[in-house]
């Protein structure tokens, strides 16, 4: 029997030839390949089809959540987006096994990323069973903001180029669908805060856009409803917008990707300036510089946008200085106070009384009060949080829990410079981790509501991105050819 490998378009292939192909039994086991091969097509597609609902998984489980769980309880949970996400992703790695892309990265530094941000995630089960507090929301954040995204990227890398490609061409034309159907949901909206918001109507257009922002929790506001939370929203966008180009060129350009790009960061700057959530807005640029998008216009079309932009920007500031006034110095009323740090003053208030109260109780500090303890124990509610990452995570499961996501962030900027990547690739990392860490800081959460996964998704996109096939790396370093290349067994 011979072996020889070969170079296909969706890696390197093994092949065999086998003298005693005419034995018994030759059809039965050449069968179980066969359907293998068809069992993980169909989890493919499984996964495709969850890539394309993952941007509207926030409205989904609320439909669940209203409509199911009245019939079956909690289980209603076992249907959820992330619950899915994980079961399918899960089964892809037992059908396919784990693989990394050849050249891109060191296996070592991805697991060891993987494994700490999952002990970030393990840490509170024993605190919150320890202290006594509910442990529902814990699973529930356990698995959608850790399992699921983690099982994710690592199914993806078992899979071919093509098919990573695949998938993450779905996630984008699922934000796509949700952005522009979301468009409808804000006329629908705005209309409806003529009647039921006091002042809107006759406010100038700029302080009806701050206005706006502050409608998104009311139960007549369809588009707040359907959107959630807007910081969080405009966390998810910010960093799905960093890193479009690197994830819809997995397998080089395309015209029919790019179309999706385009018509990504198009909708996703209106939704950014809609939210207008501050810290989003004052950390676009650096997304633009960063991701590489520029790279996808000609020299007339960025020459246009350069001037639309220029224009648009020299506009409001002469017929709308209060724009300005809110995102510069978050002074949202003409009679208001300039105040540059706007909410920060309140949340460095909360956050001084946590300090303090850690200093207090030695205990506490060291382990932690559990999931969802602060809340409990502050505002009598398990959802409140502490609007800082590293403030959670010190209040689920105490201080060395906020150490480990920080060795995490340490560990994946060190996989930035091992392995095979493109300047590009480097850029956008190095990128993505700066601003996750600031929004970090201001208001970020792994899983939303304790039911989402796109949070826990911003930050394993990062681990993913070190290793993930990088075209540009190969065709520098093999040629043009060597794109699609061979993969490695972990």
């Amino acid at each position: 029997m011979s072996t020889r490998f070969w170079s296909g378009s969706s890696g390197c292939v093994k092949e065999t030839d086998a003298v005693e192909s005419a034995r018994p039994f030759r059809t039965q086991a050449a069968r179980t390949p066969i359907q293998g091969d068809r069992i993980g097509e169909a989890l493919v597609v499984l996964l495709v089809l969850l890539c394309i609902m993952w941007p509207a998984e926030l409205p989904i489980v609320m439909f669940l959540h209203g409509v199911v769980r009245p019939v079956v309880g909690e289980a209603y949970l076992l249907v959820a987006h992330g619950a899915l996400l994980t079961f399918v992703s899960l089964a892809a790695l037992a059908v396919r096994g784990a693989r990394l892309p050849h050249g891109s990265g060191d296996w070592r530094w991805w697991a060891a990323s993987c494994v700490g941000y999952l002990t970030v995630g393990i840490a509170p089960l024993a605190v919150s069973a320890i202290t006594g507090v509910d442990t529902q929301i814990t699973y529930q954040e356990f698995v959608f903001g850790y399992i699921a995204p983690v099982a994710f990227i690592a199914a993806a890398l078992s899979l071919s180029a093509r098919d990573q490609q695949r998938l993450w061409t779905a996630f984008y034309l699922g934000w796509v669908a949700f952005l522009a159907g979301s468009v409808v949901m804000l006329g629908i909206a705005w209309r409806a805060a003529n009647d039921s918001l006091p002042g809107f109507a006759s406010a100038p257009f700029a302080q009806q856009v701050i206005m706006w922002r502050f409608t998104l929790g009311e139960p007549w506001n369809l588009y707040g409803v359907t959107m959630g939370n807007a910081n969080k929203l405009s966390n998810n966008l910010v960093m799905f917008l960093l890193m479009s180009r690197s994830l819809l060129t997995l397998e080089g350009p395309s015209r029919g990707r790019r179309r999706i790009l385009l018509c990504f960061w198009a909708l996703a700057v209106v939704t950014l300036i809609v939210m207008f959530s501050r810290a989003a807005m004052l950390l676009l640029p650096l997304v633009i510089a960063a991701s590489g998008v520029i790279g996808e216009l000609s020299g007339a079309s960025r020459r246009l946008v350069l001037a639309t932009a220029c224009c648009s920007i020299a506009a409001v500031a002469v017929t709308a200085p209060e724009i300005f006034d809110y995102l510069f110095a978050a002074k949202y009323l003409p009679q208001a106070d300039a105040d540059p740090l706007g909410t920060l003053g309140d949340r460095f208030a909360q956050w001084s009384q946590l300090l303090d109260f850690f200093s207090e109780h030695a205990k506490e500090s060291i382990i932690g009060l559990g999931t969802s303890g602060y809340g409990m124990r502050f505002f009598n509610s398990p959802e409140p949080g502490t609007h800082n990452t590293f403030l959670d995570l010190w209040t689920q499961a105490g201080i060395f829990s906020p150490l480990i996501l920080l060795g995490t962030i340490a560990s994946i900027g060190l996989q930035v410079f091992v392995g095979a990547k493109s300047v590009r690739r480097k850029t956008v990392v190095a990128a993505g981790l700066f601003a996750i860490v600031l929004l970090m800081t201001r208001e970020h959460s792994f899983s939303y509501l304790y039911v989402t996964s796109l949070g826990g998704l911003c930050f394993v996109v990062l681990i993913y991105a070190c290793v993930a096939p990088d075209p540009e790396a190969m065709a520098g370093r093999y040629g043009p050819s060597a794109i699609g290349g061979c993969e490695e067994s972990l």
